[in-house]
């Protein structure tokens, strides 16, 4: 459904606004509602519409950037951008690299929907890798109590021989970095149209 037809949906009372009381419904509903398949625009006006939290609004519009400037990632599945990186104690957590045979190894100190992610898009010096977070060699824990969007799960990576499935260049991270925040914003739009979902009856 295009960004018009969602508008006009909404604006005829005809759009559906499902409850997540969880970031595991939430998850489910995105999938439900196919905005891993949608345009980004699309997905991030959606997502902010069916959003009745701002962690909800965060991740729809973050799900949708992640999808436009990387659209090698998979339409299932939730993905992240890992790219902070524990410069207090490096020892402990070595910053993320590639070995001569290309396996990614190191940490990265905040994963977005860490309990719910698929696919992660590690930064690695000057260029991005995308890994599937399931598979071997990845381990993700999770903070308990985060500060920042406390209904998103956030933890840290660690990577033991991984191997990419795809490599970006610098300018892709510089685009992601800098309209980001463009999709997270559309996310609100849609999030503060939602609100009025029950003008009508009041």
């Amino acid at each position: 459904m295009s960004a018009i037809s969602i508008l006009e949906t909404f604006l005829n009372g005809d759009l559906p606004f499902p409850v997540a009381a969880d970031e595991g419904a939430f998850c489910k509903i995105w999938h439900d509602q196919g905005l891993g398949e949608a345009p980004a625009v699309s997905s991030a006006l959606r997502g902010g519409l069916i959003a009745d939290r701002l962690p909800w609004v965060f991740v729809a519009g973050y799900q949708a950037a992640i999808r436009h400037f990387f659209p090698d990632v998979p339409a299932s599945g939730w993905a992240a951008y890992a790219a902070t990186e524990d410069k207090a104690d490096p020892v402990a957590h070595p910053p993320a690299t590639l070995s001569a045979d290309g396996k990614l190894h190191g940490c990265k100190s905040w994963v977005a929907q860490s309990r719910h992610v698929d696919h992660l898009l590690v930064t690695v010096g000057e260029q991005c890798v995308l890994i599937d977070a399931k598979q071997s060699g990845v381990q993700l824990s999770h903070r308990e109590s985060p500060g920042f969007l406390g209904a998103m799960s956030q933890g840290f990576a660690r990577f033991d021989a991984v191997t990419p499935e795809r490599t970006y260049d610098q300018e892709r991270m510089r685009e992601f970095g800098r309209r980001e925040p463009r999709y997270v914003m559309l996310a609100g739009v849609g999030y503060l149209l939602g609100q009025l979902k029950d003008a009508d009856d009041a």
